[in-house]
């Protein structure tokens, strides 16, 4: 209901994912626009390097399971942009941990970005990450983070009270 509830209030396409094998993987999505030609469906495996929810889920591994990832993972250039040097890529992933957010401008498709947010369990753990896409053309890293991280922060905080709800 929370990301259902999101994506009504920010008209835009949003989704929760978890990190499985160095993939994303989508629990659930709701569109609102589509952005891209073919949507990702459930279950759908995506590159965790290169979109947001993925760098939000990467951020919450421990230094020394981000670098056997880093180690195992081959980065293949999908855009012009997408970032194919280790060194960086861990830079990236390191600012979202203190952050607390990710943006992701075209690295996995030309026309998409995306924000994400991790959700934390009761012990503050990422366990998921839920995002909203957004069409390249029409939002930069500031007017997004401006009109749609508020949002994210708070149905990623409903989403972990969901999973705080104890028996």
């Amino acid at each position: 209901m929370a990301l259902e509830d999101l994506c009504a209030k920010v008209h835009q396409s949003c989704a929760l994912s978890v990190l499985d094998e160095g993939s994303i993987v989508y629990l659930h999505r709701q569109h609102a626009k589509r952005i891209l030609p073919i949507s990702p469906t459930l279950g759908s495996p995506l590159p965790a390097y290169c979109v947001s929810m993925g760098r939000c889920l990467l951020s919450g591994l421990t230094d020394r399971e981000l670098d056997t990832y880093l180690e195992a993972v081959e980065l293949k250039r999908l855009t012009h942009v997408t970032i194919v040097d280790k060194g960086r890529l861990r830079q990236e992933i390191l600012l979202v941990r203190d952050q607390g957010y990710s943006w992701g401008e075209r690295e996995f498709d030309e026309s998409i970005s995306g924000l994400a947010v991790p959700v934390r369990d009761s012990d503050g753990e990422v366990v998921a990450a839920i995002n909203v896409s957004l069409p390249a053309a029409e939002y930069g890293h500031d007017a997004a983070v401006g009109e749609f991280l508020p949002d994210l922060q708070l149905t990623a905080s409903r989403i972990r009270s969901s999973l705080s709800f104890r028996y």
